[in-house]
């Protein structure tokens, strides 16, 4: 995770004591289910501003944005070997009807 560099914004509102900030934040990487993910998160904040020397600042911060996981090659092996066994499956069951007779063959001039 990394700031997406200096777009970083701030800014003091004397008339109303409030201070606003926001900053984006480029998402890279990662562990687990998050590995190769790629995404941009924006933290945003809007907080009371006290005159007073020593006084904290105390808000809270919002984050919007999205994450985009990258599919584990897993799923697809997984789905093309169940398509292959449901595709047998259906090869085996005609065979078998047209071996019983269930299934006629005509064949036209």
């Amino acid at each position: 995770m990394r700031n997406a560099g200096n777009d970083t914004t701030g800014m003091i509102d004397f008339s109303s004591l409030t201070v606003t900030a926001s900053s984006p934040v480029t998402i890279t990487g990662g562990e687990g289910i998050f590995r190769d993910t790629k995404g941009i998160l924006v933290f945003s904040q809007v907080e009371p501003l006290s005159l007073e020397v020593g006084v904290a600042l105390k808000g809270q911060v919002e984050v919007n944005g999205t994450i985009q996981p990258v599919p584990e090659p897993r799923t697809n092996i997984m789905s093309v070997s169940i398509a292959m066994i449901i595709g047998s499956g259906v090869l085996l069951r005609q065979r078998s009807l047209y071996r019983q007779g269930g299934v006629k063959v005509v064949k036209l001039h």
